[in-house]
């Protein structure tokens, strides 16, 4: 977390947080904001068969994601853990790729921000994936389209962000 945040308060997930139009419990809600380092310690058998896999799903527009200072992680441990150190003579086939946000294809106006301050970045860290990934696929209503990313850092995850658009 940020200069300001005790790191030591943590909450597990063991399920991502799917932000989705269809859900009523996002009904008016434009803002997420943590309010603690969250730790994304998913099953194995969670992240099985087709993916994205992320900690956080953003499938609705107009969103915000405010890390407010604090830390998304992954807790890799029940899915086979990536040894950065050994990379690459590590065998990465065994580990399971898993982003800390991943924005669906279509989805517009989403921003990953930290208000806290410049001082007090927000991270995301220790993905196999992404720290964010967004993806669209062709044509005009599945394109990225306004993504916002600012006062977040991300380290020590597989890659950093990834923003691809399905070629025509």
């Amino acid at each position: 977390g940020g200069t300001t945040h005790n790191d030591t308060t943590i909450n597990y997930w063991n399920e991502p947080l799917n932000i989705t139009s269809t859900d009523s419990q996002f009904d008016g809600v434009s803002i997420i904001r943590l309010q603690e380092n969250i730790v994304y310690k998913p099953a194995s058998s969670d992240v099985d068969g087709a993916g994205p896999y992320a900690a956080i799903v953003v499938a609705k527009d107009n969103m915000t994601i405010d890390l407010f200072g604090f830390s998304l992680i992954l807790d890799d441990s029940n899915i086979g853990a990536f040894d950065e150190d050994a990379y690459p003579s590590c065998d990465i086939s065994t580990v399971k790729t898993v982003h800390g946000i991943y924005i669906k294809p279509g989805v517009k106006n989403t921003r990953i921000i930290s208000s806290m301050g410049q001082y007090s970045k927000g991270s995301i860290r220790d993905f196999t994936g992404f720290g964010v990934l967004a993806e669209g696929l062709s044509g005009a209503a599945n394109e990225i389209e306004q993504i916002l990313i600012d006062n977040i850092s991300v380290g020590d995850s597989f890659g950093g962000y990834s923003f691809e658009e399905a070629s025509s």
